[in-house]
């Protein structure tokens, strides 16, 4: 699979985050009563791609960028907690795209990737959009 279409399906993937925030706009009262699913999904679905991760580097074998990766990750879970930031969303979902290119000799790994932060960005895409709209209400 050559460049340019590998960077046409991560793009296409990114589009999960736009159909979370459309989703958002369309039913907008059920984003308080939903509030706690969409985190629930959320952190589900960032484990599930961690664990993906973590599997696909170390049956490549490479263990210095996994050990990168994971510090990453770890700083980006714990400035997740943070209630004050309402943006930390996008970074969340972009810092998935490293190991797409990383590991871009195996394409098991790659629609996997592909299909999980498509998946992530629904709840990332309504939770941002949530936080903007309690925002404004304030």
């Amino acid at each position: 699979m050559n460049t340019l279409t590998q960077i046409f399906i991560l793009l296409i993937s990114l589009l999960g985050f736009l159909f979370g925030i459309i989703l958002s706009l369309i039913a907008p009262e059920e984003l308080k009563p939903g509030k706690k699913y969409f985190f629930l999904l959320k952190h589900t679905l960032f484990l599930i791609i961690l664990v993906n991760i973590i599997y696909f580097f170390i049956k490549q074998q490479e263990y210095l960028a996994l050990i990168i990766l994971t510090i990453i990750y770890l700083t980006f879970i714990i400035i997740q907690f943070k209630p004050r930031n309402n943006y930390w969303e996008i970074p969340n979902y972009l810092i998935f795209l490293v190991p797409y290119f990383l590991l871009n000799q195996n394409p098991t790994f790659q629609l996997l990737q592909t299909t999980l932060i498509f998946l992530y960005g629904f709840p990332a895409g309504t939770i941002l959009r949530f936080k903007i709209f309690q925002k404004q209400q304030k």
